[in-house]
């Protein structure tokens, strides 16, 4: 009587194998020729092309790395405000107040932001 187990057929009994028909075993070689996979599915004798695996999800991230990235982007935001400020101070000039509490005001609220998110973070990591 021939047996079959994933990828392999054969007349012993095989490890984690079935007993399978002979027209099956004549199906499996056959099949195996043409490049097909034999397979079991649920104790079913199964040929056909090898199985894809599905890819592998990636892992969710950790608080370390959530927060990582939150800093990130808030020290480039700070970096560019930080710029917009001495590029005002340079420039001079009757507006010069104006732009630098504009821009005071622009990181006083983006410095908030940043405080709500990482408490929100760290509220939802448990930490």
């Amino acid at each position: 009587m021939p047996y079959a187990a994933d990828g392999w057929i054969g007349q012993d009994p095989i490890p984690g194998g079935i007993e399978i028909s002979e027209q099956q075993y004549q199906e499996g070689l056959a099949g195996m020729r043409d490049g097909l996979h034999v397979q079991i599915i649920n104790g079913e004798f199964f040929v056909g092309p090898l199985p894809v695996p599905e890819p592998e999800q990636p892992p969710d991230p950790t608080f370390k790395d959530s927060a990582a990235r939150l800093n990130a982007e808030y020290q480039a935001d700070i970096a560019a405000l930080n710029q917009a400020f001495g590029t005002a101070a340079m420039a001079g000039g009757a507006t010069q107040a104006a732009k630098q509490a504009a821009i005071t005001n622009q990181y006083n609220a983006r410095k908030a932001q940043y405080q709500t998110d990482y408490a929100a973070l760290r509220a939802q990591y448990g930490v």
